[in-house]
């Protein structure tokens, strides 16, 4: 599965990661099965800032996109997604 938390290219610490975004993107919140999978790799005030830094990029990624501010010219583009 390519871009998901079970990409084999990710090591176990940074498919937590990945799952902790999709997770705060999906529903707002982390789980306590996987908040308890992060507290055994981070402590409790480095998992707060993993959460904060996922809230600041979304917050970040809504403001630039709601303002239309312009995709900077030098800047690599991500892949258009598959179609299905």
């Amino acid at each position: 599965m390519h871009g998901t938390a079970d990409d084999p290219a990710w090591s176990e610490r940074d498919a937590l990661i990945v799952r902790l975004v999709d997770e705060l993107h999906d529903t707002a919140t982390l789980s306590d099965a996987l908040w308890e999978e992060l507290a055994e790799q981070w402590q409790p005030d480095q998992l707060l800032e993993l959460v904060i830094a996922a809230g600041w990029y979304r917050l970040l990624a809504g403001v630039i996109n709601a303002a239309r501010v312009p995709l900077e010219p030098w800047a690599e583009r991500f892949p258009a997604p598959a179609v299905a």
